[in-house]
């Protein structure tokens, strides 16, 4: 096992890890070491003066496609921000490498190589490096899982003694030609080199695949789906155990570094910055997830999972939702369409449905919907609670915009209004329902020439005994209930306006002074003349 044999890509294990990005620490005191021997030694000062012609020269000559910049990145810091703030320079001879440093010190992931020239210095290799491509460490990794499972029934096989030719070899070479397909893919479980453990040990490590597999798919997903979900902190904690599960399982069966597990953890690292994220758990060496976790791991990764989905599937839900709400509302707020009893129901329903997928009653964007129909809303359209919260919050809602604006004037008059405000001069009016609204209350109180109006705001599962008081005092000529903001149970009301002999109006519609003064006059004219003549003759 300590062996560096040929993996199925044709690589060394030397030549896989020479992929890695070199360790900017270890640059760092390569140079100081080089510096300092360049001191000493006249010919290490010769060496390293035709290095640095060599930097030049290469610099300064036409190339026909951009080079990739030399990568130079640290395992532990975050990577560099892209201007830093800071710069330690180290010369050699002509040349200067820069290495770009943090305000806390610690040094960047990129550097800048400079080189003098006729025009001045040169800079190239200035950007950090690239997360890497998690979407290929799905594809790895999965095949990975297969050879692991592969090598458990090739096992079997052989001990079954099976034809090697017809039962193993063809199974073998399809495997081995899918990972020299996929770049830098060492499939350890295929490897004639490796001592395989039990039969228990691979399918665990299978599962460990499996997991990083299906983990970073999700990742993926949430992501790609909604950069800003609050998902991804789930998401990118299963993927942080997944990657950490499998570097634990490396080190325990005494195999070399997993390079889908360490691309994982870079991406993970990348991103959870890039997203101001943070991991708490498996993200540090002295913090590894434990392997034998793997059936537990999958079973969080596919709850948190179908979570997301969920949610996806009703936030569609609620947008086709919106969509037939909105339909319908254009078409009641366009008076000149064929907006009948039809679209009034199928809008009622509509903002249900929205409610019950967990819309909250007070949404600002059904409350814009609403908001130009609300005052001819049918009196007949239904009575049902989820309705009923979100008329209340509309309600609350225009209560507290009237008070933030300044008094309006008294509404234009009609023939309807002053013939109510004939009846009504002097007297007080009751209003039953909803919220409070000071500013209307003084428009009605002026438009009516009221000596008072007592505007009675409602809750939820009142007792119309509370009412009776404010009914029953003498001055009192009209009971308003505004229906649409008011409980069933208020319809006590009417009886007691019968009762202390008071004109009793139910408002259907909004607060207008026209409005109010049209269904007293159709529904309580009489009641209102005979209230008139009463005061007259108690002369009041």
């Amino acid at each position: 096992m300590n062996a560096q044999p040929e993996t199925p890509t044709g690589q060394t294990g030397a030549q896989e890890a020479g992929t890695h990005a070199f360790n900017g620490e270890a640059l760092s005191h390569l140079l100081s070491a080089l510096i300092a021997a360049a001191r000493r030694d006249p010919s290490v000062r010769d060496a390293l003066r035709q290095a640095a012609q060599w930097l030049l020269e290469v610099s300064q000559e036409p190339v026909q496609s951009a080079a990739p910049a030399a990568e130079l990145t640290t395992r532990i810091p975050p990577p560099a921000p892209a201007e830093p703030q800071v710069q330690m320079p180290l010369r050699i001879g002509d040349a200067q490498i820069v290495i770009p440093v943090r305000d806390d010190g610690s040094r960047s992931s990129a550097a800048v190589v400079a080189a003098a020239g006729p025009s001045g210095p040169r800079a190239v290799a200035v950007a950090p490096p690239s997360a890497p491509d998690l979407a290929l460490v799905k594809r790895r990794v999965a095949l990975k899982a297969e050879c692991c499972r592969w090598a458990i029934e090739r096992r079997r096989r052989r001990a079954e003694q099976a034809d090697f030719e017809t039962s193993i070899k063809p199974r073998d070479h399809e495997l081995v030609a899918t990972a020299k397909s996929l770049p830098n893919c060492y499939v350890w479980p295929l490897d004639p080199y490796v001592s395989l453990p039990s039969d228990e040990v691979l399918e665990r490590a299978a599962q460990c695949y499996e997991n990083l597999q299906w983990a970073a798919d999700f990742a993926l997903a949430v992501r790609g789906a909604d950069p800003e979900s609050d998902m991804l902190a789930p998401a990118y904690l299963r993927l942080a155990e997944a990657q950490s599960a499998v570097r634990s399982l490396m080190l325990q069966l005494e195999l070399r570094e997993d390079a889908d597990q360490y691309d994982a953890f870079q991406w993970l690292k990348r991103h959870t910055e890039l997203d101001q994220i943070y991991v708490e758990r498996y993200m540090k060496r002295n913090d590894p997830a434990d392997p034998a976790r793997a059936g537990a791991l999958a079973d969080a990764i596919e709850q948190t999972r179908a979570a997301w989905e969920a949610r996806r599937q009703s936030e569609a839900a609620k947008a086709r939702l919106f969509n037939r709400a909105r339909y319908h509302a254009r078409r009641l707020v366009d008076r000149d369409a064929v907006a009948d009893r039809g679209d009034w129901q199928r809008l009622y329903e509509a903002v249900i449905e929205l409610v019950d997928s967990g819309l909250p009653p007070s949404n600002a964007e059904l409350r814009e919907l609403l908001l130009p129909i609300v005052d001819r809303l049918p009196e007949d359209l239904g009575d049902d609670a989820r309705f009923h919260l979100v008329l209340r919050e509309l309600d609350r809602y225009l209560a507290s915009r009237e008070r933030e604006r300044p008094p309006t004037a008294p509404e234009p008059q009609d023939e309807n209004v002053q013939r109510v405000r004939e009846l009504l001069r002097g007297t007080t009016v009751v209003l039953i329902g909803g919220e409070r609204r000071d500013d209307t209350a003084e428009r009605l109180r002026r438009t009516f020439e009221l000596d008072e109006l007592r505007w009675i705001s409602t809750r939820e599962h009142q007792s119309t005994a509370e009412f009776e008081p404010a009914i029953a005092r003498p001055e009192v000529a009209l009971v308003l209930l505004a229906i649409r903001w008011a409980s069933h149970s208020f319809e006590d009301v009417a009886d007691m306006c019968a009762r202390y002999e008071k004109a009793f109006v139910r408002l259907p519609g909004g607060y207008g002074a026209r409005q109010i003064a049209h269904q007293a006059l159709q529904q309580a004219s009489g009641v209102l003349a005979a209230g008139r003549s009463r005061m007259a003759v108690r002369g009041q």
